[in-house]
């Protein structure tokens, strides 16, 4: 029994020599800062019919994945879409979301109460991610997955780097 002890702490310490640690290699991604808000500040209740742009900015070049959780739990796929597939974005830059060009707008209709735009920035461009979807007729993605699946995923995707941030807004009538 003390001959197998020694055995598999030589083991796990050639491991960690060799750089093969049994550890979840997302734990050694480096931080990508991520700031979001609106044109129109941050903490703002909208009302049915406001327009919005929200801002992201960025400390590192990276590939951005945005997704819109609605009031009733519905998650869309704002960044990538059809028209805009290849998110990546330089660093320290206002990134608008949606942009001039984009085929959609963001305007607050029903439901109403509290959403959450997210943001997921890598280092790995996120087209080769097979996340289960329905296309709206918008160029934007109906999304099928849970939020935890969907920042799994691209945290296991990302190389070097990863990061996250979030935007709360209220909505109301």
């Amino acid at each position: 029994m003390v001959l197998n002890k020694k055995f598999n702490s030589c083991i796990l310490v050639l491991l960690l020599l060799l750089n093969l640690s049994p550890l979840n290699a997302n734990e050694k991604l480096k931080q990508i800062n991520v700031e979001i808000t609106s044109h129109l500040g941050d903490k703002q209740s909208f009302v049915k019919g406001d327009i919005l742009k929200f801002l992201i900015n960025l400390d590192r070049d990276s590939y951005l994945t945005v997704i819109y959780q609605t009031a009733d739990d519905k998650l869309i796929q704002l960044l990538p879409n059809k028209k805009h597939y290849n998110t990546l974005y330089k660093a320290d830059l206002f990134i608008a979301v949606p942009n001039d060009t984009a085929a959609y707008r963001f305007v607050i209709q029903a439901p109403y109460g509290k959403e959450t735009v997210w943001v997921f920035a890598s280092d790995k461009q996120p087209s080769s991610l097979k996340l289960t979807s329905k296309n709206l007729s918008n160029g934007l993605r109906l999304l099928t997955v849970s939020l935890e699946t969907i920042k799994a995923k691209i945290k296991a995707h990302s190389e070097n780097y990863f990061g996250q941030a979030r935007f709360i807004l209220q909505t109301s009538n």
